[in-house]
């Protein structure tokens, strides 16, 4: 089902994805997104550059309509004038929902409206882990109050004291630096600390 406005059908394994996409897309989003499109079929297209024919907006969507049996992709094309103007609407893409404010007891409410029984929940974006929290959390009149008579826990600074974009020029130069720095570099490495250090998940983290 398309419902949304496309220039054409695109085959997903045909579209490229953007290799500098700094977004990262676990299997169980992956997972979760192509079950929506299944249920609610195709209502926001994938957005393709006319300049550098990769993908710009949809690298998740496109990596879910892999996992369909009709793996046919509502495209859009679009102008850009430089790879600036390109790599920034790719950013904005993934960063603008991440600044919204959840309102979590309005969340609660239009959930329990919705639990039925007619719908798959799960097409909400929720799965059944995070739905249970949700639904079962109560309010607080206080919150602060809440934290009366808990734990102290103090919060090291974590943030790098200095950052360095370092360049090279072949793979010879990726292979000295990594031997310097006795650290691993694979081609799928964006960022390391040195001395290296182990950072902690922190998005599939709720508070209880």
């Amino acid at each position: 089902m398309i419902h949304c406005k496309h220039d054409e059908m695109i085959e997903a394994n045909t579209l490229r994805l953007n290799p500098r996409n700094p977004n990262r897309h676990p299997d169980n989003q992956i997972k979760l997104l192509a079950k929506i499109i299944e249920n609610q079929g195709w209502r926001v297209p994938v957005i393709v550059s006319k300049r550098s024919d990769l993908i710009v907006s949809g690298h998740c969507r496109v990596q879910a309509a892999l996992q369909l049996k009709d793996q046919s992709v509502p495209v859009v094309y679009q102008e850009f004038e430089s790879d600036a103007e390109e790599w920034a609407h790719m950013i904005a893409d993934n960063r603008i929902a991440e600044l919204a404010d959840m309102d979590n007891s309005a969340l609660k409410d239009l959930l329990s409206e919705m639990d039925t029984g007619a719908l798959d929940m799960e097409l909400t974006g929720y799965d059944g882990t995070v739905l249970e929290n949700l639904m079962t959390q109560f309010h607080v009149d206080d919150p602060a109050a809440e934290w009366n008579g808990m734990p102290e826990f103090n919060q090291q600074d974590k943030t790098a004291f200095k950052s360095i974009v370092t360049h090279f020029k072949d793979q010879e130069a990726v292979n000295q630096f990594a031997e310097t720095v006795g650290q691993n570099i694979t081609p799928q490495t964006r960022m390391i600390w040195y001395p290296e250090i182990e950072i902690g998940r922190t998005a599939d983290k709720i508070y209880k």
